[in-house]
């Protein structure tokens, strides 16, 4: 393993790490993540991932939980850096304990068999990141982002996924009705009005789930393609259910309905 120190700004490591920092079209691009912390590293390594860079902070050999991984990951290259530079690539109050680029996993086309939730032009990370740590909870198998949607690699989805990126098979794709013009199940689009309840609608077999952002709502592709619109009740004085607790009361109905039928 090569070890240096970094103390420069100007340094290319550091400029490679404040790019992938940034996200959407940076790491696309280069085919790398970004990983900040303990826990998602551990997550990623115990899917069978592996770190191309470790980046830590000076004191990191008097941390046992940091040494354990630095020596597990084995990764070809590990750099030091001075607290200062890792403030400045984290938006947290506290800085990460490192940092860590890995691949982005092999992109494929489309949902195979099973339940998906496909993402719509959904932008905010942390709605993003939140519906797929509901997904995997709920074992849910595979995401798809649709073009508009964030960066599904990006540092702050994967932060608000907590490692359910590495319990799902996540697909990026431009065309949504080529991604599911050969899916095996039911089509389930969620609307603000007009559908029925999930509890109303059998949810025991495969399911594709779609979800758009919460100011646009799905577009029209993606309710024709759908077999079943639904829309969560709400009490009158509410205009709106934020999507990623909505995909969540969607998810673990079906959920019920699977283990009542067994």
């Amino acid at each position: 393993m090569r070890v240096r120190h970094l103390s420069s700004r100007e340094n290319p490591v550091y400029k490679r790490l404040r790019s992938l920092r940034e996200g959407g079209r940076s790491g696309r691009e280069s085919g790398l993540m970004l990983l900040e912390g303990p826990h998602l590293l551990s997550a990623a390594l115990a899917a069978g991932q592996r770190a191309e860079l470790l980046a830590l902070r000076k004191t990191w050999e008097s941390d046992e939980e940091i040494r354990s991984l630095v020596a597990m990951a084995d990764a070809p290259e590990l750099v030091v850096m001075d607290d200062s530079l890792f403030r400045d690539l984290s938006d947290l109050v506290s800085p990460p304990r490192l940092l860590a680029i890995l691949g982005i996993p092999e992109r494929r086309q489309g949902p195979e068999a099973g339940n998906c939730v496909v993402l719509c032009g959904i932008q905010d990370p942390g709605n993003a990141g939140t519906i797929l740590r509901s997904a995997a909870a709920a074992g849910i198998g595979q995401a798809v982002f649709t073009k508009g949607s964030v960066a599904a690699w990006s540092p702050r989805v994967l932060r608000a996924g907590q490692g359910a990126h590495f319990a799902l098979r996540i697909v990026e794709t431009a065309d949504l009705a080529a991604s599911l013009s050969g899916y095996a199940g039911r089509i389930v689009a969620t609307v603000a009005r007009g559908g029925r309840p999930p509890w109303a609608i059998d949810l025991t077999g495969p399911v594709a789930w779609l979800f758009g952002s919460e100011g646009a709502g799905l577009p029209d592709e993606a309710t024709r393609l759908a077999d079943t619109l639904v829309t969560l009740p709400m009490a009158a004085a509410s205009e709106s259910l934020n999507v990623a607790a909505a995909a969540a009361v969607c998810f673990f109905e079906a959920v019920r309905q699977t283990e009542v039928s067994t």
